[in-house]
Parts: structure tokens; sequence; C-alpha cells
């Protein structure tokens, strides 16, 4: 097996694994890895050799086995396989031995899932010991000596795999965090003037010149397009060598020739900033980046083989990780996606071009002169730019960006002055029927058969806020209004988030979605003009809502009225949004009765009470509002909701008659007991036939009398049609949300034939009635007695029932 591992790459040896594997479907579902329980992935930048501890026992530094850097292979350090409890097949295997250049080699390195410890390296003796003179002695204290600052430990992190394999990633202490696309780049600093002694940085000379310290540098290292989320370990030899170095962090765009960032110094006081001293804080958050410190366990090497030798020497170390952070973000919590426009000016008329330098075709067509200088001049510019580090003409540019962002996404501005204003346009982005978006990033300067609408250019004091190398500042700016069409209001809310980003939100306050079907009119506190709601469905309308103070207790109040100004049409009907409970049944409610008018503004509700659902009333019409507060990216808005407060599905085998009404029960009864069509058409009854399968919406419960009454209660009345069945008025209690039971009885025997149960669902603000035939009575009653006979009455029922 072991063959088999060292001959084949590692894209064969996954696919030969997974083959075996697939065949054997018991050595699967064991917990031995036939081709290895251990792989090893070097981070290091830097070849290492390992080996396990019993195989260096036997043969010393000969089993040692080379593993090249950003490579991982399969190491079997299993000894022996044991029998555990209920016959489960266990692995015992030794430690790990590892091996790096200018280190004493270690050994019993614990192999433990799920665990990020860190290993103590020894520097080898090999160079002081190699020669007596008094040369070759400073030499090799010079190799030693580390000018980064940072103690020689080793990270490794332990990770599961498939089929319980452990992969060990070995990497440096010190690590790069990508939170947005960027080029990297290392450089050693060739003049050592500006650092002086082991107390680090103790001159604010450094961090005014901090730019010009890898200027002319040479590039150790460097990776390209880094992706979002990646970790780049520091190379060990860099991290570890005698000379200084300086890190360079460019960010990566679609098109655009971006400037790199400040450097950073490769230098543990300058990462760690234990004194908190004001001038380092403030260059860390003008390079963008945040530094983090984990404690972690810290193994100390013995130099012995023996096992749990690691044991008696543990203590803290820390694990340094520099995140990379993006200039400004800019988040779109909007139901839908937009574009925008974003741009800085500094006065010098200077544009940054969003693509790499290119000649015209007139120029090139020229002599062969022409040729060869433009070469020469290119080639210049090519070895200028490859050591060219600095970001001090980034000041001299103007800042311009565009894009789409979709919606609950953000993108990031990178490059923005955080010492300068900052501008911004926004539109909603245009969609076509079949759903995909027309403009997008490439396709925004060019022209489009439709627009919407742009909004004027918005101000972002971005000045005023302590990012970007301001020490003093606010955490946040006031909120930003912003109009986008008739029905959209837009905030704009601009804040430090607590890696010290700057970010601005694109949101809306309040959501408006209306469900009842009827055409609404709202108001809000402190506007005093309305919008409107065509109850067809789409966008839900977006607003805002300014503090009203209530006179008597001094209050800011964020308040909505509604008024239905039109009845549900087949128009309407087509957006229902509850079409598994059948077919609708519309029953429009008058809105006016002769002269008098029917409807008003509903009371007041507050915007702010989120997790409530009730009724309200606009005049005689009944409806249903909820309010509740967005997760994820929404979670700055408030969702108000209007829908039917009461709907009745039949799902009965025979055709029922539903009637809403209210008054007096005695009343009602005595109207329902004479009901004709006559009688409803005088009453203005709102009544309608449900046949099997369909629902219908009750708006408005009818008046029986109009003379003032102590009691009033509202009854939702329904009777059935079937045949054989004694025509009987049910009342349905709106207000209850326990089951209710109706009994229906022959129409010749007068005996219980059918029980009709009513089922309520609520469903937020609505209360859902289902009529249901019930299979099993809810009550039984039995007479056991040998010699009486049990006579009884049920509430509501005039049948005395032996």
């Amino acid at each position: 097996v072991k063959n088999l591992v060292e001959s084949c790459t590692q894209e064969r040896f996954e696919e030969i694994r997974e083959e075996r594997l697939s065949k054997n479907p018991r050595q699967r579902a064991s917990k031995i890895d036939s081709l290895g329980n251990v792989r090893l992935k070097n981070s290091t930048g830097q070849t290492i050799k390992f080996c396990s501890c019993k195989a260096y026992q036997e043969h010393g530094d000969a089993a040692l086995e080379p593993l090249l850097t950003d490579h991982s292979t399969a190491a079997d350090l299993a000894t022996q396989i044991s029998s555990g409890l209920r016959s489960q097949k266990q692995i015992v295997t030794s430690g790990l031995s590892l091996s790096l250049p200018r280190f004493d080699t270690i050994h019993n390195i614990p192999i433990a899932n799920f665990q990020r410890f860190m290993v103590n390296l020894t520097p080898s003796g090999a160079l002081v010991r190699q020669s007596l003179d008094a040369a070759n002695v400073r030499k090799s204290r010079k190799a030693d000596k580390i000018a980064s600052g940072f103690a020689p430990l080793l990270t490794i992190s332990s990770v599961t795999d498939i089929l319980d394999t452990t992969t060990l990633k070995v990497r440096s202490s010190v690590v790069v965090e990508v939170s947005t696309p960027i080029d990297f780049r290392i450089v050693r600093i060739t003049v050592n003037e500006p650092y002086r002694g082991h107390d680090g940085v103790n001159t604010k000379r450094l961090l005014t010149y901090m730019d010009l310290l890898g200027e002319g540098g040479v590039i150790v290292y460097e990776t390209l397009g880094v992706p979002v989320s990646k970790r780049v370990p520091i190379p060990l030899h860099i991290l570890m060598s005698s000379s200084l170095h300086m890190l360079y962090f460019r960010d990566v765009g679609d098109d655009v020739q971006r400037q790199w960032r400040a450097g950073i110094l490769l230098h543990c006081d300058f990462l760690s900033n234990e004194f908190n001293r004001t001038e380092i804080s403030r260059y860390h958050s003008k390079a963008g980046i945040c530094i983090i410190r984990d404690r972690l366990s810290c193994l100390q090497n013995t130099n012995s083989v023996d096992e749990n030798e690691f044991a008696s020497g543990q203590k803290i170390a820390l694990d340094t990780v520099i995140r990379v952070l993006p200039t400004f973000i800019l988040r779109n919590s909007m139901p839908f996606g937009l574009n925008f426009k974003c741009w800085q000016s500094s006065g010098t008329g200077k544009q940054r071009s969003r693509t790499t330098k290119q000649y015209s075709e007139v120029d090139t067509i020229q002599g062969s002169d022409i040729t060869a200088n433009l070469l020469a001049e290119s080639h210049f510019e090519k070895v200028a730019d490859a050591t060219r580090h600095t970001s001090s003409e980034v000041a001299d540019w103007d800042f311009f960006d565009f894009g789409h962002i979709a919606e609950g996404c953000h993108v990031n501005l990178n490059g923005v002055d955080m010492s300068k204003k900052l501008f911004l346009k926004i539109t909603q982005t245009i969609v076509d029927p079949n759903g995909s978006q027309i403009v997008n990033r490439n396709l925004l300067n060019r022209q489009v058969e439709h627009e919407f609408y742009w909004t004027s250019p918005i101000q972002l004091d971005v000045d005023w806020l302590q990012a970007g190398g301001n020490v003093t500042g606010r955490l946040s700016l006031p909120e930003i209004n912003a109009q986008l069409g008739d029905l959209v209001d837009v905030s704009l809310q601009v804040a430090v988030e607590l890696n010290g980003t700057a970010s601005c939100t694109l949101f809306s306050p309040y959501w408006i979605i209306n469900k009842s079907l009827m055409k609404m009119e709202y108001k809000f506190t402190g506007q005093d003009t309305t919008k409107l709601d065509s109850a067809v469905g789409g966008l839900p309308i977006l607003a805002r809502c300014n503090e009203q103070d209530d006179s008597l207790f001094f209050v800011g109040k964020r308040e909505i009225a509604a008024l239905p100004i039109e009845r549900p049409n087949e128009i309407t009907k087509q957006v229902w949004w509850d079409k598994t409970n059948g077919e609708l049944m519309l029953k429009p409610p008058l809105l006016r009765n002769g002269s008098s008018q029917l409807v008003k503004w509903s009371e007041n509700i507050a915007l702010d009470e989120a997790g409530t659902t009730g009724e309200i009333r606009c005049g005689d019409i009944v409806l249903g509002s909820s309010i509740k507060t967005m997760i994820g990216a929404f979670y700055r808005s408030n969702l108000v909701t209007f829908q039917p407060r009461f709907i009745v599905t039949n799902q009965l085998m025979c055709p029922i008659i539903i009637a809403p009404i209210q008054g007096p029960h005695d009343d009602i009864k005595a109207l329902l007991d004479v009901y004709n069509d006559h009688e409803f058409v005088r009453y203005t009854i709102d009544s309608c036939t449900l046949a099997p399968g369909q629902s219908t919406i009750i708006y408005r419960f009818s008046e029986v009398t109009n003379l003032p009454v102590l009691s009033r209660s509202r009854f939702i009345c329904f009777k059935t049609q079937g045949i054989g069945i004694k025509r009987k008025w049910h009342f349905i209690l709106p207000d209850s949300v326990d089951p209710q039971y109706c009994a229906e009885r022959s129409d010749v025997t007068n005996a219980i034939i059918d029980i009709v149960r009513i089922e309520n669902q609520q469903v937020d603000a609505s209360n859902m009635f289902t009529l249901l035939h019930c299979k099993s009575p809810p009550l039984r009653v039995e007479n056991r007695s040998n010699e009486h006979f049990i006579r009884f009455v049920q509430s509501g029922e005039d049948i005395v029932t032996e």
C-alpha cells in the first residue's frame, strides 16, 4: 500500500481510494482507511520531512520522507489494530516526527481531531559548531537572529476528512485571512536604519515613511488573486529570517487597476501593538487590516522519541491572524437589486483608469522606430511596476466605481479615501420577463431600452467617521433619507463595524404588504402625503415614518392608518395567496350605502411594535394587521401586512349559506328563523353560498338593529343545503380559538345524522375557519342503567333526547 501511495499523484490517489471503498461496503463502514489514516499538508513554504516516531526509533534520519511545500500526502502511522467494545476495530497510532531546515527534529506530535496547537522549534546548533573562529561564530549568531520578533513556533491544526482520515495542516504562526480579493506580496527591506533595538517601533518617523521602506526592495513572495475567506500562511523561512520584511496588499477588481495599500511591517511589536499606541492603531486602520491573536497550547520539544514526552512541557502561545478588510462596504437591504454609481473628487481632475494602459491602433502601425520605443517604454514600465509597492499617488486620483448589488448582498468598494466626501447614486435594477437582470456591471455604461429613476447625488460624510486612519470621529452618521420613485423611500445608514470597516446600508424601515384584495390608502405620522396601494401584488410599498410627539406623554410615535377605497374584483382575485384551500368565492362588501359612507380611516397602528397581530376596523370593514421584524440582511426593516381577518372554507359534501351578522343574540335568531331573500336585502346582509371546496372572505358583519343595545355580539352563521337534512342555522363564534361542533338532524326522524366540526387555524392576523365532517363525536353519552331512562337536552337544542 505504501508503494502504491508513493507512485500515484494526489488526484489519482483520491480516485483509487474511492474506487476501492465503493467495491467494499464493509471497509467503508469500518474505521480503517486502507491507504493511510493520517494525511499531512505542508503549508510552511519550504520542504519538510516526516515519519512516524516508531520508524524514527528504528531507522533514524533515514526514515524521514520529504514533503514539498503546498503538497499533501498520506502518512501511515498505524502501529496496531485492537478490538474495542462491541467488537469495533480501533487504530492505535504513534506520534509524528517532523524535520525542518535550521531546526531540530520534532518528535511525538499528537494526532487529535478538531484541535489546534503550537510546537516550539529549537534552532539547530550545527552552524555554531562547524568552526571555532570568531568570524564564523558571528555569522552563525546573525543567521540565528529573528528580525520579525516572532518566536520560533509551528502551528498544527487537525481536521477530520472522509472515512475518519485526519489531516494535519502544518504552517507558520502567522497567517493572512482575506475578506476581499487581493494580490499579496512580501518584500525584503534592504535598509535597517528605521528599525533600532529590540524595543520595536519607537519613533513616529517610521510611521510617516512606512510606505517608503519597501520601495525598490526584493520581492521574496507573491500570490495573485487570493479569493475571499482563504488563508495564506506566511512562509516559515521569511518569518524566521534575519531581515525585516514588508507586507503589501492590492485589491483585485473586475477590470480596475488598483494601487497597493500601505505597507505592513512584519514585526511582532508592530502587529500586536500591546501598548495600544495611537499611531500604530491608526496605521492599521489606514492599511485596512485587523489583527487577531488566538491563545493555543504550545508543546515543548525535548528531542526525545519517548511517548507522552510533550505532556510535561505545555504552555500557552499566540497564533497571529492578519485579516485584510475591505475599505468600504455597500450593503443592499432592499427587496430588489440596485445599480449604483459612487465617486470621489481629489481636485486634480485625474481619474483612475479601469483598464491597463493600451496603445492605440494608429501608434502601432507607425514605423519600426516608434514600435521599438514603445516596446522599450513598455518594458521599462513593467520593471518599474514590479518593484513599486507604495501608495503615495493614491491621493492624486479621483475615485469612481459602479456596479450592481443583488437583494440582500453587498459589494466591497476598495480604494475609497476615508478623508474625503463620498457621493452615491442608485436606481432599481431592470428585470426582463424571464427573470434575468438586464443591467449588470458590464452593461451599465451602454444604452439600454428602459432606464429607471436615478436618485440625486447623495453625499456621505465618511471623513467624519473613525475609520481609515481617522483617530477622532464618529462611529455612525445621522440617517440619510432618499426617494426612489413615488412608493420607495430609501434610508442610508453609515456606520463603523466592529472590525473597523466603514459600511453604508441601503434599506427601507417599513415594508407595507396588502393581502386584503382591496385597494388601500395609507397615511403615516409626520407626513402630509398619502400612499396608494393597487392590491395587485408585486413589490411592497417601502416607506419611512417620522416621529410625532405625543402632546400628553411627550413620546415619539411612528404610526400608520389605512383606508379601503375600492372593493375586491376579479383582477385582484388573481393574486389571492391562499389557493391551496380551494376556489375563492368573492362577496364584495358595501363601501357606501346611498349617501352614507360605510368606511373610514382605521385607528393608528404603531409600526415599531414588532411581533404583534390584531384586528383593525375601517368603519364597517374588518381587517387584520401583523407587524414582524425581518431577519438576515433585512433585519433593519419591519414588515407590516394587511390581510383578511376571517376566512371560511367549506370542506363539507354539500353547499352551505354564510351570513356574518352582529347584534343581540335573540334578535339574530329571530331574524334567521323568518329568513328569506327579501329580509336579507332589507337588512343589507352580505350572505353568500359556498359550494364544496370553496372559500370566502368575511369583510363585514351586518347589523340587525340600529337601536342602542347593551349586549352586541357577532356571529358567522351558516346553514347546510344537504338532502334529507333539517334546515337549521348554526352560529360560529369568530373570536374563539377552540374547535366548535354543530349537529345536523334528519328532517324525517329528527335524529342526529352528522356532526360538523369547525376548526380555527390562525395564520398571522387571519382566522381561517374550516367546516369538516366530524369522524368521531367529541362526546359520547351511554346509559348503562338496567331500570332507568335518561332524558337530556343539549345547549342550543330545543329537542329532548331519550
